[in-house]
């Protein structure tokens, strides 16, 4: 007999034949032992024969000790081919798809489900079975991990599959569409039949665990036809209220930024001075400061510092609000909102002279260390500005590059750090009369300048009339020029090479795989205004913006839309109306959609996902004729 659970470590405190149950009929007690002890060694037609023989046998109950239920166990069986032949035999003993649903949601002790121990344990095909019963996959172990974070994280291929059934085909006998191309989102959308109404709205929650820096691990589910379409149905029902969004994260970009400069440098410029003695010299040190005309803060200083506060404020709620919603590494992983956090603070310090004026001082005094700041504030909202522009459809793919291949440049720096470093240092002892190599901070930003092939090789050594500049004796002057020819060739020549053709290989394989990044990124902008949405909802009521976003909404006549002419294809979308005297008088919470797709308009996504879809429906047409006709023979 094989031994029960082999050598799973889940298996060492399974509970014996003496294990109490929570139930008072001694029969059923019986039996339900006799379905717990097959389960564990794997007796399939033992287990079978205790279901024929008690058809009422309890399939939830669950043993004392890991508090699991035959499914769990039938899903951690070593074995594959038993462990899912067990977990079919026990579903179908199940009497109603509500029952099956609500075994798969019973937790054990680690309040992992049957759907958590399946994945954990990279059962696909066990997976595959459970996930179109609408289990709740919100539901959390102990190690705080959803059902469906570990579908995503072990076996990825589940979902896939389950995407695959989303598809049907049919021929249509009118004369405007020969054929019917059926997509049901419901496995995109999965919801408890016992949530309320704002979160079956939220369609895109399940999808949400893709949210990663990773996209490629996610690639075979993001590319899938069926997920392309539906986030590119969601993104052409949001497009107009994401576009709003990123011109009013601009707008307040470019008045900030346009503040910064009117103070800093049009009303209270950092200049020259003349000290006395005939030189100009800077109008500070690092510790002075200067007495600013507060005349020239009045207008229009006083305003745009308003504008800027009100700005500030709505854009730290919506910092906060975007990061209670993803992970804190999650959001501190992206640089935009490292940028938007800097920006929104540096508010409170590069408007001080504008409160000082307001207090009613005269000549508000202004540090150096808040020109620094206001500096690096104008740079940011810069830079900010361009990742807000990126995020625009057409231009989108053109961030995704930067940020690759500015994660590329930055480790490749880091690696070859040392070398950086050991040049500067070296550069400092033998040429410490040289200006740039006077100190070591001055020092590390001339090797980068060096690198970059400005080496300036007369400047560092010789004087105008072509004498050496710097006093050697004859050893320091051979080793003076053979550590200059080695970081020539090491640094300027083979490193930047080097660099230059990692980033151009970087943004080669980034354009290849474009698509993934572009709907990685549609599915966060999704997520995160959906869930706004829903927020905004469960605070004021307020519903309209999440039923724009819903894909159970019309839409409101699109270009792509063919009202009439020859029609390529249709797409249905099951649509569920209650309908009185022949007027819609409600609308159901559904998934489906009625559309049909022209050849003289280009579809809100990429046309080769119809080519994908036909094939994936035809090919399900296949399958399906194949077992008619095996099971009539």
């Amino acid at each position: 007999m094989e031994p029960a659970g082999g050598n799973n470590p889940a298996y060492e405190k399974l509970p014996t034949m003496e294990t109490s149950f929570a139930t008072n009929e001694e029969n059923m007690v019986i039996d339900t032992r006799k379905a717990f002890e097959h389960v564990r060694a794997g007796r399939i037609r033992h287990l079978s024969n205790v279901f024929a023989n008690n058809p009422e046998i309890d399939l939830t109950v669950q043993d004392i000790i890991n508090e699991k239920t035959l499914l769990h166990y039938a899903a951690l069986y070593h074995s594959r081919k038993r462990a899912l032949e067990m977990t079919e035999l026990i579903l179908n003993h199940a009497a109603t798809e509500t029952l099956k649903r609500k075994l798969v949601e019973i937790q054990d002790n680690k309040g992992e489900t049957a759907l958590h121990s399946a994945a954990k344990n990279g059962r696909a095909r066990i997976v595959e079975i459970l996930l179109p019963l609408r289990p709740d996959w919100t539901l959390r172990g102990k190690d705080n991990q959803t059902a469906l974070d570990c579908v995503y994280k072990n076996v990825p291929e589940a979902v896939v599959t389950d995407c695959n059934a989303c598809v049907g085909y049919s021929e249509d006998g009118t004369e405007r569409c020969e054929e019917l191309l059926t997509l049901n989102f419901k496995g995109l959308i999965r919801h408890p039949d016992e949530e309320p109404d704002v979160e079956r709205l939220r369609e895109v929650h399940m999808l949400g665990g893709l949210i990663t820096d990773d996209a490629e691990r996610f690639k075979q589910i993001l590319e899938h036809p069926v997920v392309q379409v539906f986030l590119h149905l969601k993104y052409e029902k949001g497009y107009l209220v994401i576009v709003a969004s990123i011109m009013v994260q601009i707008f307040w970009q470019l008045i900030y930024g346009y503040f910064l400069f009117h103070i800093y440098f049009e009303a209270c410029p950092w200049r020259l001075i003349d000290d006395g003695s005939g030189n100009s010299v800077y109008n500070m040190t690092f510790e002075a400061s200067i007495e600013c005309d507060g005349k020239n803060l009045d207008f229009p200083g006083i305003y745009l510092a308003a504008i800027v506060w009100i700005l500030a404020v709505i854009f730290l709620v919506k910092e906060i609000f975007e990061f209670c919603t993803v992970t804190a590494l999650r959001y501190f992983g992206q640089l935009e909102n490292i940028g938007q956090l800097f920006g929104i603070v540096s508010v409170i310090w590069t408007c001080w002279p504008i409160y000082e004026r307001l207090s009613g001082v005269e000549k508000p005094i202004i540090n150096s260390w808040q020109y620094n700041l206001a500096a690096a504030s104008e740079f940011t909202v810069w830079a900010l500005v361009l990742a807000q522009v990126c995020k625009l459809r057409p231009l989108r793919i053109n961030i995704q590059i930067f940020a690759k291949v500015f994660k590329s440049f930055v480790l490749f720096i880091c690696t070859f750090a040392s070398l950086l470093f050991g040049f500067a240092a070296a550069f400092c002892i033998i040429m410490p009369e040289a200006k740039a190599f006077k100190s070591p901070w001055l020092a590390i930003p001339k090797v980068l300048v060096m690198m970059t092939g400005e080496l300036n090789y007369d400047d560092v050594f010789h004087n105008d009339d072509g004498n050496s500049k710097l006093q050697y004796t004859t050893s320091q002057y051979y080793t003076t020029q053979i550590l200059f020819s080695m970081f020539t060739i090491l640094m300027s020549l083979i490193l930047l090479n080097l660099l230059i053709g990692l980033a151009v290989s970087d943004t080669q394989t980034l354009r290849e795989n474009c698509r993934t990044a572009e709907l990685s990124s549609m599915l966060e902008e999704i997520y995160l205004l959906e869930s706004f949405a829903a927020r905004l909802y469960k605070a004021f009521g307020y519903k309209w913006l999440l039923e724009r976003l819903s894909v159970t909404n019309k839409f409101s006549n699109p270009s792509w839309l063919q009202h009439s002419g020859e029609t390529e294809s249709k797409v249905e979308v099951e649509s569920i109306k209650d309908m009185e005297g022949g007027k819609c008088v409600s609308e159901k919470i559904s998934q489906k959609i009625t559309l049909e797709f022209s050849r003289a308009f280009e579809y809100p996504f990429p046309r080769d996902v119809m080519i994908k879809l036909r094939e994936l429906a035809e090919a399900k047409v296949k399958d399906e004729q194949e077992e008619e006709s095996q099971s009539l023979v």
